[in-house]
């Protein structure tokens, strides 16, 4: 027993992540089936659904059992995320730094259908030895969703004895994107039995098309009455109103995978899957600027003319490396 609690703890990682930087670089939103989720989203490998065809063709001819087989499968994919932003304070009565949140945010984006995925897999065994599988699936590739939302309150004076806010409410600063990029893939495998009861020998190839899709970026503020005069909101910053919609073409990246047996277990399987690689850009399209202070991109500047800020984002630009997987 306690070596296997050892073992859970050396294999056991954490790792923090952010969707801020998913408007330029696109957050992986390539699900695979949720046992495969579950063990460590290791799909490639250990995928059974028609999920696996864009990543490792090779196993859709042996998916489905029996001589014919046919495999419908569905999901329902939801992806949540939270957000705190904080800066750094001294608290006077008890003299120490602390920490204190301007910005809690938590989202779900189960609303949007292309986060989900359908397909198909048909197989066929050809002897006791050899069998071959065809098959389509649609599923998302990357998100450009995220919102950020940032209360403002006021500062008033209040004389003692008097009722009334130190901090009013005035209204938020809203930035938003919205949109998902996905792909329709349709693939073939053929796999061959060595001996009884071994794992096969299998190959797979797949041809990946992306579809086009609509981004969407819009920042704005929104002050509490809805009111045009903001004299009297002089914490809410002056920011151009963006609302703008971007058209991603469609491109097609290949995949191809072979598998063969684990020599010491009839079991196990090697595996070796590779994609090529695709860049996706809109029309038009800009590079973003990158911050001197930090070296992270930066979507706004600061136009001293209008005496206001302006979103500096052009465009859409999503690329997909070529990947090289591989595992037993």
């Amino acid at each position: 027993m306690i070596n296997k609690i050892i073992y859970s703890l050396i294999l056991c990682s954490i790792v923090y992540s952010q969707t801020y930087f998913d408007r330029i670089y696109g957050g992986d939103a390539q699900f695979g089936d949720a046992r495969s989720m579950g063990l460590a989203n290791s799909y490639t490998t250990t995928g059974s659904s028609s999920s696996i065809i864009s990543r490792n063709p090779a196993r859709i001819s042996y998916l489905s059992d029996g001589e014919t087989g046919l495999m419908l499968d569905m999901q329902i994919n939801s992806r949540s995320y939270f957000e705190r932003r904080s800066i750094n304070i001294f608290d006077t009565f008890g003299d120490f730094l602390n920490e204190t949140d301007y910005v809690s945010n938590e989202h779900n984006q189960f609303y949007d259908p292309l986060y989900n995925s359908a397909g198909f897999v048909f197989s066929r065994n050809v002897d006791d030895k050899t069998s071959f599988g065809i098959g389509c699936s649609l599923m998302s590739l990357a998100g450009f969703n995220y919102a950020y939302v940032e209360q403002v309150m006021g500062e008033e004076g209040v004389a003692d004895g008097e009722e009334g806010y130190k901090d009013p409410f005035q209204g938020f600063h809203i930035y938003e994107n919205r949109g998902t990029i996905s792909i329709f893939s349709l693939g073939l495998g053929y796999s061959h039995s060595p001996y009884k009861n071994s794992s096969p020998i299998a190959i797979g190839f797949s041809m990946n098309h992306i579809l086009k899709s609509n981004i969407s970026d819009y920042l704005y503020v929104d002050n509490a009455t809805n009111s045009q005069n903001l004299d009297d909101y002089d914490k809410l910053a002056s920011i151009e109103t963006a609302d703008n919609q971007y058209d991603t073409p469609s491109g097609k990246y290949k995949t191809f995978s072979l598998e063969l047996p684990f020599p010491y277990s009839n079991n196990s399987t090697f595996v070796l899957a590779t994609e090529s690689s695709i860049l996706i850009r809109s029309n038009p399209y800009s590079s973003y600027n990158l911050s001197n202070l930090s070296g992270l991109p930066w979507f706004l500047e600061f136009d001293q003319i209008n005496d206001q800020y302006i979103f500096t984002l052009n465009g859409v630009e999503y690329f997909k490396p070529r990947k090289t997987t591989y595992g037993l």
